[in-house]
């Protein structure tokens, strides 16, 4: 075995031995002769990597020259005199040993530092949670980087792999609201930050994001509001006073930009946390779940220009198309196909949060791509029955339209859309997503202002002239029930 003398520093005056075998063992060892007695400790720690320069606590096997024997010597080295003097090697010998010793300083100092963090982190999630507990809070997890991680998610916190959590609360009016918890969240060395928004069901402004900051990890905490019987929503965020740069860990991709829209989950219990039930649908929610309200407030200047029609019939119309559309998303749900509030019924969504009442008709639209032939016989078997069939199925991604008398066929063209969650006469359904472009397309900048005469293939400003069908294929595509 290779042997060499390491100095200490001035003011500890012991001699110090580190060994390096054939594999090039990677730890030092110091031998302490306190009156010629050698005393065997246990290594006690490692420290951080800006003190493993200056010193290490290790212990290895060493084998004396004079004693076969192989035992374990434990003591102080400090790294930086190591390498000086040489006794039974080459100078080459000692380079390779002092390179190895601060390569592998630097690996455990930098696992070390990660160690001491994740257990920083993880220890502050857990008395967090043991504080709303105590509070009677009760949070659930909906950071989706967790919970896609199947069961495995707890571990991964237990074992604090993330910088960042998102969790969920939901808003109650008789519960105390989380910014008045505010010095308790202080006391487990979090920085505290928040935003409010406008809830449109108690119509006041609340608390819908707490980012609790700390050293090592950001707890973020969405609020989520109740918006019908059936469906909660959240709010994006929105700063009025942003938190210094570098005090928060903030993860943007979701429930940060947007504000979300879904239907009522359950909440279980996992391991020691609650998370939403099922979690799969949850997450499959997630991308889809921008919500664009309807402006009240152009709404009530609206009918204060335009006062609403308060006659019986335009009352019971306004009954019959809430019916008529929580029939055609029931039927429409169950076959998986997405439909938006088109034409008349979107633009009286989005200029006055009602149904035009003068309107009479109620338009829903589909993509192309998501038609099944199953469609029709589902809605007659729920009381509709078929009036029109007009065109073929084809490649298009603009919305036709064709004359029953002339065989005129004509195309309405709009600008590229998505599709966002909204919530109309208590019912989530979808618009097209952002909405001004598709009702000005149709309707043209003057869309605030009422048109009670409207000709479906001349008032609109997109519509557009696209050939004529041959006589002999009217029987396929001019079908009048």
């Amino acid at each position: 075995m290779f042997t060499l003398i390491a100095r200490p520093r001035q003011h500890e005056r012991r001699p110090a031995v580190c060994g390096v075998g054939n594999d090039v063992e990677q730890y030092c060892e110091t031998v302490a002769d306190y009156s010629h007695q050698v005393q065997q400790r246990r290594a006690v720690q490692l420290y951080r990597r800006p003190h493993c320069q200056e010193r290490l606590y290790v212990g290895i096997r060493y084998s004396t020259l004079t004693n076969p024997k192989s035992f374990f010597l434990y003591g102080k080295v400090y790294l930086r005199d190591i390498g000086i003097g040489i006794v039974t090697t080459t100078e080459a010998c000692a380079r390779l040993l002092k390179f190895t010793h601060g390569r592998h300083c630097d690996s455990l100092g930098n696992e070390r530092q990660k160690k001491d963090e994740l257990l920083v982190s993880f220890t502050q999630m857990q008395r967090l949670m043991k504080l709303t507990t105590a509070l009677h809070v009760n949070l659930f997890v909906v950071d989706p980087d967790l919970l896609s991680a199947g069961d495995k998610w707890p571990a991964r916190l237990r074992e604090g792999l993330v910088r960042s959590v998102t969790l969920g609360h939901l808003h109650s009016s008789e519960a105390v609201r989380l910014d008045r918890y505010r010095a308790h969240f202080e006391t487990l060395g979090f920085k505290y930050y928040t935003t409010s928004t406008f809830d449109p069901g108690s119509k006041t402004h609340l608390p819908a994001h707490h980012f609790l900051c700390g050293t090592r990890l950001t707890v973020h905490i969405v609020e989520w509001f109740n918006r019908t019987k059936d469906t909660v929503w959240h709010s994006e965020v929105r700063w009025r006073h942003p938190p210094p740069l570098n005090t928060c860990v903030l993860d943007d991709r979701h429930f940060y930009q947007h504000p979300g829209l879904y239907d009522n989950f359950h909440i279980s219990k996992v391991d020691k946390y609650y998370v939403p039930n099922p979690a799969e649908k949850f997450l499959q929610d997630i991308p889809d779940s921008n919500l664009v309200e309807c402006n009240l407030t152009r709404a009530d200047q609206f009918f204060r220009k335009n006062p609403p029609d308060s006659a019986e019939q335009a009352k019971l119309f306004q009954r019959n198309a809430r019916q008529i559309i929580a029939r055609a998303k029931l039927y429409l749900d169950e076959l998986g196909i997405p439909f938006w509030l088109s034409s008349g019924t979107c633009l009286g969504w989005f200029r006055q949060c009602s149904i035009i009442t003068y309107s009479q008709d109620v338009d829903l639209a589909i993509f192309i791509r998501d038609f099944k032939p199953e469609l029709i016989p589902t809605f007659e078997r729920g009381g509709f029955f078929l009036k029109h069939v007009f065109g073929k199925e084809g490649n298009i991604t603009w919305n036709g339209g064709t004359h029953h008398e002339t065989g005129q066929k004509y195309k309405y063209l709009f600008p590229t859309f998505n599709l966002c969650w909204t919530v109309f006469l208590d019912l989530k359904v979808r618009v097209p997503c952002p909405p001004q472009p598709y009702i000005e397309a149709n309707y043209g900048q003057n869309w605030l202002e009422p048109v009670t005469h409207w000709e479906w293939n001349k008032s609109p400003p997109n519509v557009r002239e696209n050939g004529v069908w041959p006589k002999e294929e009217w029987d396929e595509v001019i079908q009048v029930f």
